[in-house]
């Protein structure tokens, strides 16, 4: 996902530089979904597939990938359970944990089991549940309580940290229980004649005399499911309530792993031997599908999120794939004038967007609203050319041509941070954050200097404090446009005075001396193999030794 963000962000940078309006004529932000015609051939469109690996923080591999409550990715490792800012993978603060499933609640916390202990938490940590019991599962019902099933086959209800047992269905013995399971929508128990489907408050008997697994309820009421024994059954298998139970036509004789089915009727079968089985959102049957796309290969876990796109926990990582009908949508405001010349763009952790544009800023909310600040504490908010959001969820705005220090917009308040606060640093023209959370404040150090010739102050932003960051060299002396941190940790600078690597202690400058083509480089991005791309009228590409 990481790349994939990165090189839009640098072509939609390179083009707000260029002066060049974003669109033409557009209509409000919606979440477009899957396409009305999803086939199988767009999993074949390589645009549409985004990975996070180990560069992106997931270092082996994922078992489960979850969407939150609140749209946020998480994905269950060996490390921990791990969350997606929008960049990379993060673990929580606590300790390293092997994740046996992974469960999104409706609060936007996840849970997850470690040897039998419970575990519920979110970015900020998780804690372990106290209970009298080792939880073997759990699923959320439809009214979003959370339900165990223990080791020892016993059903508890957790309501308000209050722990209650459950009856199981009328006639089912303890040792009759295999498992409670959930497909997102429907909380299934599983038991050694059949299965339960939980509706209310009571259990209804779904299936008799059959045993299987990875229930799921698709569109218009049919179910499918997998079956592992006798041997000559095994396979996929589909239902109706009411219905007879029958083997699914285009099927083949394999152990499943996963079943995940879409609102809109497609269906990811993933069979042990690594075959996928696909269903389209229209009237065609399940095929298998030939030549499969890297992303479909060794898949552990499989959803589909609220907006339709799918996600995958493989060996590699998590691999993200985009069914919406178009790569691009057009914002614009019709008679805008200035407001149309976006200069900076922030995709902020609630879903939000925000844009700094010549005329203000723009807010494009995740429910399609949209708002328009001109002004935040008497000042007049144009030509935005910094914007950046902090750890807390605090939104840093900033220009580098019309008005000094930063404002913060965090919960429906705005606060200004100038010289007397720390943040030293006058006509700030980007804001960046680095990957352990602190801004990157890239400034002048003069009131008055507007200059590109000016010289430049920078300074750090993290846990409340400013700090000023020294450069040397041919940086020192003109404005800085940009800023990255290299996955080894390296600092990157970019601007009139060409870039430079501070490392270890030490500085490393590429001119035009040194075979830059152009002095003036706009635009940084660190690549997860390590290179450092770089945009002036060129794209350059930088290695610890070379140009």
């Amino acid at each position: 996902m990481s790349s994939t963000y990165h090189l839009a962000a640098l072509l939609l940078m390179i083009t707000s530089l260029g002066a060049t309006s974003i669109g033409a004529a557009a209509p409000s932000v919606t979440s477009p979904g899957a396409s009305p015609g999803a086939t199988s051939a767009d999993l074949y469109s390589t645009w549409r597939w985004s990975k996070s690996g180990e560069a992106e923080g997931v270092i082996s591999g994922a078992s489960f990938v979850r969407e939150g409550a609140d749209g946020t990715i998480w994905a269950g490792t060996r490390e921990g359970a791990l969350w997606f800012d929008g960049y990379r993978f993060i673990r929580p603060p606590g300790p390293h944990y092997t994740v046996k499933w992974l469960l999104a609640l409706g609060n936007g916390d996840v849970a997850f089991i470690v040897d039998g202990v419970l575990h519920i938490g979110g970015r900020d940590g998780f804690t372990a549940v106290d209970l009298p019991f080792r939880v073997f599962n759990l699923v959320t019902d439809e009214l979003g309580e959370l339900m165990l099933l223990s080791r020892t086959s016993d059903l508890y209800q957790l309501q308000d940290g209050d722990v209650q047992p459950l009856a199981p269905p009328a006639g089912v013995r303890r040792e009759d229980v295999l498992n409670l399971q959930s497909d997102g929508q429907t909380v299934w128990l599983r038991v050694t004649d059949g299965a339960f489907r939980r509706q209310g408050n009571e259990w209804v008997r779904e299936l008799q005399a059959r045993e299987l697994r990875y229930l799921t309820a698709g569109p218009a009421g049919r179910r499918y499911g997998a079956v592992e024994l006798p041997i000559e059954d095994r396979g996929l298998w589909s239902w109706e309530p009411g219905g007879e139970l029958s083997r699914v036509t285009g099927s083949v004789s394999d152990l499943i792993r996963v079943i995940a089915g879409a609102a809109d009727g497609r269906l990811l079968v993933v069979q042990e031997s690594g075959a996928i089985l696909w269903k389209d959102n229209t009237q065609d049957g399940i095929k298998q599908l030939d030549l499969l796309p890297a992303a479909l290969r060794d898949v552990h876990d499989a959803v589909f999120r609220r907006n339709g796109d799918l996600l995958l926990a493989t060996a590699e990582g998590v691999w993200l794939h985009h069914m919406a009908n178009t790569p691009w949508e057009r914002w614009y405001t019709p008679d805008g004038g200035a407001r149309n010349r976006i200069v900076e763009i922030l995709p902020a952790s609630n879903g939000d967007t925000w844009l700094g544009t010549d005329g203000g800023v723009e807010v494009r909310h995740a429910d399609g609203s949209v708002s328009w600040l001109e002004e935040a504490l008497g000042r007049d908010l144009r030509i935005v050319t910094g914007l950046a959001e902090d750890p807390e969820g605090g939104i840093w705005i900033s220009s580098g041509a019309y008005w000094d220090g930063a404002l913060r917009f965090v919960q429906g308040q705005w606060q200004f941070y100038g010289a007397e606060e720390g943040l030293d640093s006058h006509r700030i023209h980007r804001i960046h954050r680095d990957p352990e959370g602190r801004l990157w404040f890239l400034g002048l150090s003069t009131a008055t200097g507007a200059s590109r010739n000016s010289p430049a102050a920078i300074v750090t932003y993290h846990e409340g404090r400013f700090a000023p960051f020294p450069l040397e060299g041919p940086l020192a002396t003109g404005r800085v446009h940009s800023f990255a941190q290299g996955t080894d940790g390296s600092l990157w600078f970019s601007g009139v005075g060409g870039i430079g690597r501070y490392t270890n202690g030490g500085w490393m400058f590429w001119t035009t001396d040194s075979g830059l083509r152009y002095g003036a480089v706009f635009v940084l991005a660190a690549d997860p193999q390590g290179d450092t791309q770089g945009g002036c009228s060129s794209l350059t590409r930088t290695t610890d030794s070379a140009t």
